[in-house]
């Protein structure tokens, strides 16, 4: 099963991409695999940084992926692949080196929010990497799992997790992409030195404006026909009418078991960001806020 249509959800963390793979995983012809990091960086492991190039993608490794998928998607007997993963705002080369017929839908959120989300995820990561919280880190653990259907996917996950993530240690025993520090989502190309540099809110912000800046560059090479931006904001007031676009863009026809009700729940989630928090970020990512139309 290798020329099986390839759909991939791009997008800084926090900007609403679960929510949107989740809401889209309900169609009839449509497998969902939640952030299959252990099938994309089967063979690397986790790098210095989440750049993959083109290159990286020989043919023995993209044969592999593609196969992996395949088998999912087959167990699954739906008849598209939708991916979703933060880490694809980094890979999106390697990914159309494997799926050159792939399309991405590319998911922006406005920076200062996912600055503050990211923040919030990152304090929660504190808990088992810097301060060996066994609780949480098996319950994300599970959580994890549960959401990887099939043995298969559950096995390459726990395999992947053992070879380049568990230590042996009573703390820090996770290393996660931190190298045991705490630490939440994508590093970007030089993101060692804006961590010593900047506050972690300041970070995380970098981390949005890399994210999205990454994700543009890349995809200016793609044709119109595979690439769709879509604002979480607008998915959020028109869930409806944003899920018809997605569907018609990715070749699907309408269905009536693609439920938008828990996009109004996460509607009513949304924080407000404080005034100084604001003073603290905004000057960073003022232009590509900017750029985006949100201020």
């Amino acid at each position: 099963m290798e020329n099986y249509p390839y759909v991939c959800i791009v997008g800084a963390p926090r900007s609403g991409t679960t929510i949107l793979g989740d809401v889209l995983s309900q169609h009839p012809d449509i497998g969902h695999l939640f952030e299959p990091y252990f099938i994309w960086d089967h063979h690397y492991g986790p790098l210095e940084n989440d750049i993959r190039t083109s290159d990286m993608a020989t043919p023995e490794i993209a044969t592999w992926i593609r196969r992996e998928f395949g088998i999912f998607l087959r167990k699954s007997g739906r008849k598209m692949l939708l991916d979703k993963s933060p880490f694809s705002s980094f890979r999106i080369p390697f990914v159309n080196k494997v799926f050159p017929n792939g399309k991405f839908i590319h998911l922006v959120r406005d920076g200062r929010e996912v600055s503050l989300s990211t923040f919030r995820k990152w304090l929660e990561r504190n808990d088992y990497t810097a301060y060996g919280n066994y609780h949480k880190f098996i319950w994300e653990v599970y959580d994890k799992l549960r959401k990887r259907p099939y043995l298969r996917t559950r096995l390459l996950a726990i395999l992947y997790e053992l070879r380049f993530n568990f230590r042996l240690k009573l703390k820090n025993f996770y290393a996660g992409y931190y190298d045991g520090k705490p630490g939440w989502g994508v590093r970007y190309p030089g993101f060692e030195k804006d961590m010593k540099s900047y506050t972690l809110l300041q970070f995380n912000a970098l981390q949005w404006l890399h994210s999205v800046a990454q994700i543009e560059k890349d995809l200016a090479v793609i044709p119109d026909t595979r690439k769709l931006t879509i604002r979480y904001e607008d998915f959020l007031l028109e869930p409806g009418q944003t899920v018809s676009k997605i569907l018609s863009y990715i070749d699907l026809p309408e269905s009536d078991s693609v439920d938008i009700g828990r996009v109004k729940t996460e509607y009513k989630k949304t924080r407000e960001i404080s005034n100084e928090q604001l003073e603290e970020i905004v000057p960073l990512i003022r232009g590509k806020l900017a750029d985006l139309g949100y201020i």
